[in-house]
């Protein structure tokens, strides 16, 4: 039987500072109001992560994923995040990144 070794990181103010990616996301295209609702009924358990998903994916609409890099690559990561990252990988050890938010906004 073999081995994985993995670890696991939430990405939302675990691996960033200050804000949720969503949130920076939203302060990108000036939808502040609707996302901080959304985050709001998820933190009060009135909405569950899939609801959350379909809930922000109209937000997403006719973007790609190059405009979405482009708005968040001012995103504040904790201090040496990827080189963290990197090192981890170095020792055989597979990193996963979870999010409630898209996937695009964590490339």
């Amino acid at each position: 039987m073999s081995e994985i070794k993995l670890i696991s990181f939430d990405f939302d103010m675990t691996l960033t500072k200050h804000k949720t990616a969503m949130l920076h996301f939203s302060y990108q295209r000036k939808i502040v109001d609707q996302i901080k609702h959304l985050d709001n009924e998820f933190m009060a358990g009135r909405i569950n992560t899939g609801q959350f998903a379909d809930a922000s994916a109209a937000f997403f609409k006719n973007l790609s994923h190059e405009d979405i890099s482009n708005m968040m690559g001012d995103l504040v990561l904790i201090d040496d995040c990827l080189e963290v990252i990197e090192h981890i990988k170095s020792l055989g050890i597979h990193v996963i990144i979870c999010s409630v938010g898209y996937r695009a906004l964590i490339r």
